[in-house]
């Protein structure tokens, strides 16, 4: 892979005295000012998650260096350091991993010591790559699979993604799919894994005969996925693909504080209070925070629908693009129900169709989204298990989240994984066994008030999951309100984590 790196130096003078001596890379007379380098990093704008730029200066006891300084940039990933007089390189690394870039300065005083980054080193992980939703699978076509069987009691479907829906034959990490089921003849949930993998956790949640749909994150493993039904009775599977991560190209992620940016009750988003009516759609223009990129590519909102008096669902596409035939958001009459979504948009313009037979009031919570210039990629954590009330697991106690109470997930992240530079979680949230119909709410810190967002709604008795990506403001923990009259156990498992370059807290190695 070509290398292209742009960097900028920092360098800065220090009085030495005749006895202290000078380094013996640069010999000069007692008392000249001994240059001294630092550098930062910053992701260069595109859509290659593995190409940043490498900033510095250089200083003489506070003042700039002139311009006859030479860099040495090391970039700590074994090919051969650049030295050049330019303040500012571009370089593209090989593989995603953790890296410890150097720079030095010299002058006609010396060299510098080497400098290095907040922390000491940088994050680099896979970008997104957003794609028109395909559908896979469907085993009530035939799609996917021979013949039109339900996936039966406790049985395995193994079925490939990577080559498929627009997903390459190779390279890419992880797969971003959209699962739907339907038909059950008994409840019961979906395991969604990496092919001859497993681990903790429910993908997607149904009662008998319901239809729900949840966004999956796959980590992709030989190219395939395994979808295993945990259930006394048969179900009907759909898997669309929504898009693909990949260190090889991709964009990046920005995290934003969740924030509610459609809400046809009370004419947020749109003019009017009226529901989308049957075969009807509305488009929203997503409002972007002003200090960040203005270039989406593609936006992730949790879509939850409501009100509607009969059974439907609706399709969430890039305004400007065809219209896929896949679903969204299902529901049944009288129910609230959100999920996920990762929207391709350019322009963050997103339309909703109702493909229902009747009206209904559809609501939009901004998670984040995927730009060139966006400072955060992703990494997979391999899924576990970091809260379980019914068994006392990250709590104090074996008891359900509270009526109307709060509850805090610690993030006890194995070494191998845990990194300062999180700034977003992708969480799978599910709720089980509520004493009441509420609302998870999701908190922004430890003292905030929970936002104006929704994570997922429930009806007594139910079982019912959704994914978050989760804007970290701090990083041993995060918090949930269960906006409930009754009493209601949570699950939360940890699918991964959106990076950025180096740790916030500005620190220096």
């Amino acid at each position: 892979m070509p290398l292209r790196f742009r960097a900028t130096a920092v360098a800065a003078f220090v009085l030495v005295s005749a006895a202290a001596g000078l380094p013996s890379a640069a010999p000069a007379l007692a008392g000249t000012p001994a240059i001294t380098a630092g550098v930062t990093v910053s992701p260069l704008p595109g859509s290659d998650p593995l190409a940043v730029t490498l900033h510095g200066k250089a200083t003489a006891d506070g003042s700039p260096v002139p311009d006859s300084v030479t860099y040495t940039y090391d970039f700590g990933d074994g090919t051969t350091p650049t030295v050049t007089s330019s303040p500012a390189v571009d370089h593209t690394y090989p593989a995603a991993g953790i890296y410890a870039p150097a720079v030095t300065a010299a002058d006609a005083s010396g060299t510098s010591t080497p400098a290095h980054l907040a922390g000491g080193r940088m994050v680099l992980g896979s970008g997104y790559n957003p794609l028109p939703s395909t559908r896979i699978l469907d085993t009530r076509a035939g799609i996917g699979v021979s013949g039109n069987e339900p996936l039966r009691s406790y049985d395995t479907l193994t079925i490939p993604a990577a080559g498929r829906g627009g997903i390459p034959a190779d390279g890419a990490t992880a797969f971003v799919l959209n699962v739907t089921v339907t038909g059950g003849t008994a409840p019961g949930y979906l395991q969604v894994f990496p092919h001859f993998t497993g681990g903790p956790g429910s993908s997607v949640n149904w009662a008998a005969g319901q239809t729900i749909a949840a966004q999956v994150t796959v980590e992709a493993v030989a190219g395939g996925i395994d979808i295993g039904n945990w259930s006394t009775g048969s179900v009907h599977v759909v898997v669309d693909v929504q898009g693909y991560y990949s260190p090889a190209h991709g964009y990046r992620y920005e995290p934003v504080l969740e924030t509610r940016v459609l809400d046809t009750r009370v004419k947020k988003g749109v003019p009017t209070t009226t529901p989308i009516p049957a075969g009807g759609s509305v488009t929203v223009t997503v409002p972007l925070p002003a200090h960040a990129p203005k270039d989406p590519q593609a936006v992730v909102v949790n879509v939850t629908a409501t009100g509607s008096t009969r059974a439907g669902y609706v399709t969430a596409y890039g305004a400007d693009s065809p219209r896929p035939a896949v679903s969204t958001v299902n529901w049944a009459a009288g129910t609230t129900v959100a999920n996920l979504v990762t929207v391709p948009s350019q322009g963050g313009r997103i339309t909703f169709y109702n493909h229902g037979p009747a009206p209904v009031h559809l609501i939009a919570d901004l998670n984040g989204y995927y730009a060139a210039a966006a400072r955060t990629s992703f990494r997979d954590s391999r899924i576990f298990r970091v809260l379980d009330t019914r068994s006392g697991f990250g709590t104090a106690v074996v008891a359900p989240a509270p009526a109307g109470g709060d509850i805090s997930v610690p993030l006890p992240v194995p070494a191998d994984l845990a990194e300062p530079e999180q700034a977003a979680l992708l969480l799978r949230i599910t709720v089980t066994r509520p004493a009441a119909p509420g609302v998870l709410l999701p908190f922004s810190g430890p003292y905030s008030l929970p936002l104006n967002a929704s994570v997922l709604n429930w009806t007594t008795g139910q079982n019912i999951g959704n994914t978050i990506n989760l804007s970290a403001r701090h990083f041993d923990e995060v918090r949930f309100r269960n906006h409930s009259a009754g009493p209601t156990d949570l699950v939360v498992d940890l699918v991964g984590f959106f990076d950025t370059l180096t740790p916030p807290d500005g620190t220096t190695g």
